[in-house]
């Protein structure tokens, strides 16, 4: 919680900071107001829009560290899976394994099922947020699911019996 409030007077403090530079009213920080030629002047409708620009880069940052703070704040290896989420998203993979017991997908038990069967793993069967393999020797494994991101990615975990 102490991440985010850093983040959200940070956020607010540069929005603010912004805005006053965009705004042209200069009298609020500088003692001497100088006269600044007609050219130089910047005309209020791009002001405008700069501000807007300004907010929305601004709130578009605040989801973002939202967001990190959040997978930081409850995953044990927040780095590895930032960098699994981006590698899902820029390298349109399904599949990225965390380690040697786990793997993050798009949240959807297709791209777990599909990746196994590939690996020589048929499905068997749903044991509520769990999906348990059989192989061809008779061997079973059972991975069990978590979300990330809400229903965004999922984290698939093998059980260790």
């Amino acid at each position: 919680m102490d991440r985010f409030l850093l983040w959200l007077f940070m956020l607010i403090a540069g929005t603010g900071i912004t805005l006053l530079i965009l705004s042209g009213n200069t009298r609020l920080w500088i003692k001497e107001r100088m006269s600044m030629p007609e050219e130089h002047k910047i005309p209020v409708i791009i002001k405008r829009g700069l501000m807007g620009i300004t907010i929305v880069i601004s709130l578009v940052i605040l989801i973002i560290g939202f967001r990190v703070i959040q997978i930081s704040s409850t995953e044990k290896d927040p780095g590895d899976i930032l960098n699994a989420i981006m590698k899902i998203e820029l390298n349109k993979i399904d599949v990225v394994k965390l380690n040697d017991s786990s793997y993050l997908t798009r949240a959807d038990s297709k791209y777990i099922k599909s990746f196994l069967k590939k690996n020589g793993w048929q499905f068997e069967e749903q044991l509520g947020a769990g999906y348990s393999f059989i192989n061809l020797k008779g061997e079973r494994i059972l991975y069990i699911s978590r979300y990330v991101f809400g229903t965004r990615y999922e984290i698939w975990d093998k059980d260790p019996t």
